[in-house]
């Protein structure tokens, strides 16, 4: 995420002061190398290749888990800038600047999903047990994912309503063209907008586009008429632009492929790469342990 004055080039930090002509730079402006005068290239042997990790990718067949990955620390990214934009500009009063605050209140998870109630149910003498009870509502607390928890909630979708990995880059600039429009993607916005992204990406970009039942059946915690309602919203604050050029597509997914050359970006990627799936441990410790009942077993036989 970059900022741009009128006095001046873009700049490759975020500016966090709350100005009229500050604008929200997608991805592919922000990773996409420069190339300034006199730029000397290094070696064949010297430079960084990852394909050995994840994998050959081109714009036609783009590799699926690599591209989840480096969409994923692009949106943790986006939420963390994010939260330290507001943090900096939120004791300014009005609706103005990079993002808005009536944006912010539209996209809030609170708004689309299911309200969760605890019950306690009080033992009364002379009545009968469960008849009396106690509700309370339980309070939503938000706070900032991890990079780990963003690929989590983006790869069960595509798992369960089987979406390719052309949809991930379809879905970021989607997302991005949101947040052009003033939408922030923060602790409290960024499950329904990753939501909504991959939804619409699906329909426009898929020949067996998803239904919303599907993605109300992979999160049931936000119903099928909330994602209807999310869905429009989502529509009516792009104006409707799902139009998504060849070359608009091609810098996306080169940007990201450029992603690497930064360090902070490359440590995040091999950090997932090292990370142990859930309960691996024990799924290891109970088939060694079945390994050796079976051969326990084939030597009594013999």
């Amino acid at each position: 995420m970059t900022t741009r004055t009128e006095s001046g080039p873009p700049k490759r930090a975020v500016h966090f002061a709350e100005e009229a002509n500050e604008v929200f730079h997608p991805s592919h402006e922000d990773f996409t190398p420069r190339l300034p005068t006199g730029n000397t290239y290094k070696k064949v042997q010297q430079r960084l290749d990852l394909t050995s990790v994840c994998g050959p990718s081109t714009v036609a067949r783009p590799n699926y888990e690599d591209m989840l990955r480096r969409i994923s620390i692009v949106v943790h990214r986006h939420i963390v800038k994010c939260e330290e934009w507001w943090s900096a500009v939120r004791e300014h009063k009005g609706d103005g600047g990079m993002f808005r605050k009536s944006k912010l209140e539209t996209y809030d998870e609170r708004n689309f999903v299911t309200p969760r109630h605890r019950i306690t149910f009080l033992h009364v003498p002379g009545f009968s047990i469960g008849s009396q009870f106690a509700l309370r509502k339980v309070k939503h607390c938000y706070k900032t994912p991890t990079v780990a928890e963003v690929h989590e909630f983006t790869s069960t979708l595509f798992r369960r309503a089987y979406l390719s990995a052309e949809c991930a880059v379809v879905s970021l600039i989607y997302l991005e063209r949101l947040m052009e429009n003033a939408a922030p993607v923060m602790s409290a916005t960024w499950r329904p907008i990753v939501l909504c992204s991959l939804l619409l990406a699906s329909k426009v970009w898929q020949d067996l586009s998803s239904w919303n039942i599907e993605f109300n059946q992979t999160y049931p915690e936000f119903s099928l008429q909330a994602i209807n309602q999310l869905e429009l919203i989502f529509l009516q604050d792009i104006n409707w632009d799902l139009c998504i050029s060849q070359s608009l597509y091609a810098k996306y997914h080169f940007a990201l492929r450029a992603a690497a050359r930064e360090s902070n970006f490359r440590n995040k990627y091999m950090n997932m790469l090292r990370q142990q799936p859930a309960n691996a441990s024990a799924v290891e410790r109970r088939s060694t342990a079945a390994k050796e009942d079976i051969l326990k077993l084939l030597s009594k036989s013999l």
